[in-house]
C-alpha cells in the first residue's frame, strides 16, 4: 500500500510543478525583444549599471514642433562619452539617433533633396527612408496626390509620430545637423 501512494505522491509532484512552470514560461516568451533591440547605443550605456554616469542635454532648436538637444552621457569613472542627437515630440514621444549615425543621415537627406524630391514620382509609391538603431526614420513617399511627401519620424512602425515636413524645413534641418555633427565630434 505504501509504494501505491508514494507512486502517486511522486506523480503529484511533477504534475503541480509542470502546472506552475507553463505560465512562467509563456511569460518569458512573451516578453517583446524590439524593447531592447531598437534602442541607440548612447541610451543603452546612459542605462547600464557600470559606473557612475552623467547625462545632459543640449538645447539645439525645433523642427516642425520635434525638440531636438543634444544629449551626452558620460561615464565619470572611465572618462567614456557618448553622444546622439535626441528629437522629442509634443506627445512625449521621444528617438535618439546615435553620433555615428549623424553622418548616414546627413548624406541620406542630401541624397534625398537633390536627387529624390527633384525628379517626377513614378506610379510604384516609392519610399525613401533612413532609420537609426533606435527607430528614428527620415526620409519621402509619394503621397495620395502623387507628389513627394518629406518626413521624419520617431517611433518605428508608429504612424502617429510622423512629422510630415516641406522641403525648406529639411534644409534648415539639414543645416542644424552639420552644426551638431561638428560640436559631437
Amino acid at each position: 500500500m505504501k509504494s501505491g501512494l508514494f507512486y502517486y505522491l511522486s506523480h503529484m509532484k511533477k504534475i503541480v510543478f509542470t502546472t506552475f512552470l507553463i505560465p512562467v514560461t509563456l511569460l518569458a516568451i512573451a516578453q517583446n525583444p524590439a524593447d531592447t533591440v531598437r534602442q541607440s547605443s548612447t541610451i543603452r550605456f546612459a542605462d547600464s549599471t557600470h559606473g557612475l554616469i552623467h547625462t545632459e542635454w543640449i538645447n539645439h532648436g525645433h523642427v516642425l514642433g520635434n525638440t531636438v538637444q543634444i544629449y551626452r552621457a558620460t561615464d565619470i569613472i572611465t572618462g567614456k562619452t557618448l553622444t546622439g542627437l535626441l528629437f522629442t515630440d509634443n506627445a512625449g514621444h521621444q528617438a535618439l539617433v546615435d553620433a555615428d549615425e549623424l553622418p548616414a543621415l546627413l548624406n541620406a537627406m542630401n541624397y534625398i533633396i537633390t536627387k529624390v524630391i527633384t525628379t517626377k514620382p513614378g506610379a510604384n509609391h516609392d519610399q525613401y527612408s533612413f532609420r537609426s538603431r533606435s527607430g528614428f526614420e527620415a526620409g519621402c513617399f509619394i503621397d495620395n496626390r502623387n507628389q513627394w511627401q518629406l518626413y521624419l519620424k520617431l517611433k518605428w512602425r508608429n504612424p502617429t509620430t510622423i512629422t510630415l515636413l516641406k522641403q525648406l524645413d529639411v534644409e534648415v534641418f539639414l543645416e542644424d545637423l552639420k552644426d551638431v555633427i561638428n560640436e559631437v565630434q
